[in-house]
């Protein structure tokens, strides 16, 4: 597993380079903890940008929520490999975290347990059960 020197030092932790492969969840984990520790996980969970009625389609910022939105693009960004060069631009964090999530995430175990679930309680219909 390779590491980003430049954040560890912005950071100060070490976050492994996500290149498609492995645990994506332990890594979102420690992506999260970077972006705590930098003050700007809140750009992830909530999407920082403000639409207006006469606007729609204009992101709007406040100057605040503008530089914590940078701030956790670009730890995100710095923890991602070559690959994903170029596929993130003008992208805000919170847009490019529900992408990565969306790409390489997988559904939690009581998603799975309830699918499972519901694929033991599945019945036939009576006029499917001679194979047609």
């Amino acid at each position: 597993m390779s590491y980003n020197d430049n954040e560890m030092m912005a950071t100060g932790m070490r976050v492994p380079i996500w290149d498609g492969s492995g645990n994506f969840n332990a890594w979102t984990d420690k992506v999260m903890t970077a972006l705590q520790d930098k003050g700007c996980a809140i750009a992830v969970v909530r999407d920082l940008r403000r639409v207006t009625a006469d606007e729609p389609l204009k992101r709007i910022f406040s100057a605040a929520d503008y530089k914590t939105d940078g701030q956790a693009a670009s730890v995100i960004k710095n923890a991602l490999s070559d690959i994903h060069d170029g596929q993130f631009t003008d992208m805000t964090a919170f847009e490019i975290w529900a992408e990565l999530k969306k790409l390489y995430g997988t559904q939690s175990a009581d998603d799975l347990v309830n699918k499972i679930i519901d694929l033991f309680n599945f019945r036939m219909a009576p006029d499917d059960m001679d194979g047609r």
